[in-house]
């Protein structure tokens, strides 16, 4: 059976077992807890580098999961991460200078919280409301806070060109696991 993350769950991968199926499933990197320590651990050896993709393996009793490092696709997600983020920036400060907007011939004033939705809106529709802490503190005259989450980014480039797969193969090779 090859699964991808749509029937990945503690209930099919437990069906899989009981039944005695060999499957490969696909895991979302970050949703996948098991592998974080192991991925933390291989990752200073998956070199950016690297001319072509590495892999790394980490067998546990009742499978092993394999990890497939691609430096080219790394670099392609950090670069579109990071220009989806500073297209974000623009938006933002300008969303941010309306709170300041005063005196004739200039749009009144947006309150904190009419900002606010309207930057959780825009950062939603891209996909880019994790990397983001966003908040109104106070009343009244509330202050807007919206800043870049620095762990959330470095979490999100921690699986930059990972392919992560957990197997109940034993002996196939990761190369002919990730081609399966």
């Amino acid at each position: 059976f090859i699964g991808d993350r749509e029937v990945l769950s503690w209930e099919h991968t437990k069906l899989l077992r009981e039944n005695k199926l060999d499957y490969i499933l696909a895991h979302t990197p970050g949703s996948c807890g098991e592998t974080h320590a192991f991925l933390r651990e291989s990752k200073p050896f998956l070199d950016p580098n690297s001319p072509a993709p590495l892999f790394a393996e980490n067998p546990m009793t009742f499978s092993r999961y394999i990890f497939r490092f691609d430096p080219e696709a790394a670099r392609s997600m950090r670069q579109q991460r990071e220009a989806k983020l500073a297209r974000a920036e623009i938006v933002i400060n300008a969303l941010k200078k309306t709170l300041n907007k005063r005196g004739r011939g200039k749009k009144q004033a947006l309150p904190a919280h009419r900002v606010y939705a309207a930057i959780e809106r825009y950062l939603k529709k891209r996909s880019l409301l994790e990397y983001y802490f966003l908040n109104v503190e106070g009343y009244g005259k509330a202050k807007l806070v919206c800043h870049q989450d620095e762990y959330a980014l470095a979490q999100e480039e921690l699986f930059d060109g990972i392919l992560v797969l957990e197997t109940s193969d034993m002996e196939m090779s990761p190369e002919s696991i990730v081609e399966a």
